[in-house]
């Protein structure tokens, strides 16, 4: 919480500096619900990029929801249909951080257990941060921006995926990532990370895929 509300105050002011309304930057974090994505759109839009544009980097952003699906579906699977898509709807990192870490830990958890541990932290999360998107909207442009807030982004990403580094297929799509991220840095209307979140999630599902075919064959 002390890293989302920070997280939000920032997307409530980019909003606002960008031009959008209270309502309109209130139902941008309802409808999309991706702090990361939603300020790659919209500060695509402040620099004058085309909307299709934007749209595709913020579903490029996104991309790494496949990964979070395909790890929550195993334990999930056998949960009653709509309790797992009301949870779909909130699998964004912090719950989705939580739970990575936790389900491991506890075998013997029922699907049923593991929802419900994951929807008492994901609404509250998502409570929380529709709250916080509007109060930055109304007085984030008064926090002085060389204070560093916007540092918090990034913290808190780092914060939620350091204990999720366990084995080579988040390694490798991390490495690849990054190693992208740099190559891909001139890239025009800052695409660069953008495109690089994406080949990193590919490289995460092939690296994936590829480790459970060797432990079939073997």
């Amino acid at each position: 919480m002390f890293a989302i509300i920070p997280f939000g105050i920032i997307w409530g002011a980019v909003a606002a500096a960008a031009g959008l309304d209270l309502l309109q930057t209130v139902m941008m974090s309802v409808t999309v619900l991706a702090g990361a994505s939603q300020l790659a759109s919209v500060e695509l839009l402040k620099s004058d990029a085309p909307i299709l544009v934007a749209v595709v980097a913020g579903a490029a952003v996104n991309l790494r929801f496949l990964l979070y699906s395909a790890s929550m579906a195993p334990y999930w699977r056998g949960a009653p249909f709509r309790t797992q898509a009301a949870a779909a709807y909130m699998l964004f990192d912090q719950p989705y951080g939580l739970c990575a870490v936790r389900y491991p830990r506890q075998p013997q958890e029922t699907p049923v257990e593991r929802l419900a541990y994951f929807l008492g932290s994901a609404v509250a999360f998502t409570l929380v941060w529709h709250v916080a998107s509007a109060l930055g909207w109304s007085v984030g442009a008064r926090i002085p921006m060389d204070w560093g807030v916007d540092f918090i982004v990034p913290l808190s990403f780092l914060a939620i995926f350091a204990p999720a580094l366990r084995d080579k297929p988040s390694w490798f799509a991390l490495i690849v990532a990054a190693g992208s991220a740099l190559l891909l840095r001139g890239l025009p209307y800052g695409l660069g990370p953008l495109v690089a979140a994406g080949i990193g999630v590919a490289a995460g599902i092939w690296s994936e895929s590829r480790l459970a075919g060797k432990e079939a064959r073997s």
